[in-house]
């Protein structure tokens, strides 16, 4: 769970940008929305807008092992 005072929150279109691989913004939707491998990306909703974190980003690519490619 995403612990919004400690950790450093992004939008979705950042988090995009922050994974070596460039994914597109529909993907991370989709991360968000459906996981890979039985894993969700974690991500809260405030004041209307979706956001994750650096932290979250972290844990979700070591999770799914994403990061490896």
């Amino acid at each position: 769970m995403i612990d919004i005072r400690n950790e450093k929150l992004i939008s979705l279109s950042e988090a995009a940008r922050s994974v070596p691989t460039k994914p597109s913004l529909a993907t991370v939707w989709r991360w968000v929305s459906h996981g890979v491998r039985g894993c969700r990306l974690e991500s809260v909703r405030i004041a209307g807008r979706r956001r994750t974190s650096v932290e979250a980003l972290d844990r979700f690519i070591s999770a799914t092992g994403l990061g490896d490619v």
